[in-house]
């Protein structure tokens, strides 16, 4: 199945457009949701088997583009748009280091981000933000994938930079560490504090790991900034990377403290049930270099009770 559904406003429309791969992931939904809230259109990238119910509710400012894979399938995402950017967030992420599915990884992490930036350049959109990962960089942030999905991060960075060089769009990478927010459906980190938190008994490693955890609404914030900096050449475009972090390092047993503090009552956790992982990360790469004039506004603590107040009130998962 290729294709679009849903619609524009009139069209008259003629206001620039934004492009979104993995607009059905987290991340992706919620910087769809903050593009459409600001008035902006969205061509919204997903997979067939994707969820889409909750871009839908996004209204007709979201227009979903199913793809199909073919080689140039996703060149009709662009047609008839005045698409000014191109945010790339898709990607095969596994759950845990080393269970990656080889075809399945590089597929969507080399194979797909390479096909939607042909598509990109082929249509003369300006601009292309990707996402990278801090899982491509050792503890000093020289470049030492530790998976098979961080090397395949790397290997489209250099495939984005081969591209910038040939074809003159700009194009940064982000890379966001660790994120958190309100109803996140992934089974992450601070969704087993909320189980804990509500009486389940949970087995946690030592938790001495220590760990960069940022807001949704600041990732998402950066990415509109490092957009509006390339097209006022205030970041030059030429492939670079800039991290994406709160500025605070904590161990995973002083982030669970903080959460206690914000539920206000004791979590269950048994500290030193579980080994570590094989590759354990101890501490993530230095966040260096920012994306000039972005900084965090969320503090972990305020980012925790604004979680836990959307949990208690009830407001579900996409």
């Amino acid at each position: 199945i290729q294709g679009f559904y849903g619609s524009y406003p009139g069209s008259e429309y003629t206001q620039m457009t934004a492009l979104v791969s993995g607009s059905s992931g987290y991340l992706g939904y919620n910087l769809t949701a903050k593009l459409v809230g600001r008035g902006e259109p969205v061509i919204a990238v997903v997979r067939p088997t994707s969820k889409t119910a909750h871009l839908a509710d996004l209204g007709e400012n979201v227009r979903i583009y199913i793809d199909d894979g073919s080689a140039d399938g996703l060149a009709s995402a662009f047609e008839g748009n005045d698409i000014s950017v191109v945010y790339h967030l898709a990607a095969c992420r596994p759950e845990y280091l080393g269970q990656e599915d080889t075809i399945e990884t590089v597929d969507a992490n080399i194979g797909f981000g390479t096909r939607l930036l042909h598509a990109a350049v082929r249509v003369g959109c300006p601009s292309f933000i990707n996402t990278g990962s801090w899982w491509q960089f050792e503890e000093t942030g020289a470049i030492a994938p530790n998976s098979l999905y961080a090397a395949t991060k790397q290997a489209f960075q250099d495939i984005l930079s081969f591209y910038v060089q040939t074809s003159g769009i700009r194009a940064v990478s982000l890379i966001p560490y660790d994120i958190y927010g309100p109803n996140d459906w992934r089974g992450r980190l601070t969704s087993v504090l909320l189980r804990a938190a509500k009486g389940e008994l949970i087995k946690m490693t030592p938790g001495e790991q220590k760990m960069d955890i940022i807001h949704v609404s600041d990732v998402t914030e950066a990415y509109i900034s490092a957009c509006k900096l390339m097209d006022q050449r205030h970041i030059d475009g030429n492939g670079e990377h800039y991290f994406l972090g709160s500025g605070h390092r904590r161990s995973l047993k002083e982030i669970a403290n903080i959460f206690e503090q914000a539920w206000e009552s004791p979590l269950a956790i048994n500290w030193g049930e579980l080994p570590y992982r094989e590759n354990q990360v101890f501490m993530p790469c230095p966040a260096s270099p920012t994306l000039p004039t972005w900084r965090p506004q969320m503090s972990l603590d305020d980012g925790f009770k604004d979680l836990i107040q959307n949990d208690r009130l009830g407001k579900t998962a996409q």
